[in-house]
């Protein structure tokens, strides 16, 4: 998933098995899902919409996720989280 957002790519995600509403949940909160109107993608249809799901405004959301992603500095958090355990032992 990360591997989409950073770049800003918006995520059209489909389904509810498995861990699926998961993500999508994720991706809802966030604003950056486009949400199909099926179970599974069907290709070249049409169901691509935005019954609950973002469409444009998913778009338009991605420049704001990217700059979030270039700032976050995740082997540093953990580090300085795991220094923060350790230290309060």
């Amino acid at each position: 998933m990360k591997h989409a957002l950073r770049p800003g790519i918006p995520l059209i995600v489909a389904g509810l098995s498995e861990e699926k509403a998961e993500i999508a949940a994720r991706l809802a909160w966030s604003g950056v899902r486009i949400k199909l109107a099926l179970e599974h993608a069907v290709p070249n249809s049409s169901t691509v919409g935005d019954p609950g799901g973002a469409g444009p405004a998913a778009v338009s959301r991605m420049p704001a996720i990217s700059r979030e992603f270039d700032r976050y500095d995740a082997k540093s958090e953990v580090c300085r989280l795991v220094d923060k355990v350790v230290t309060a032992r």
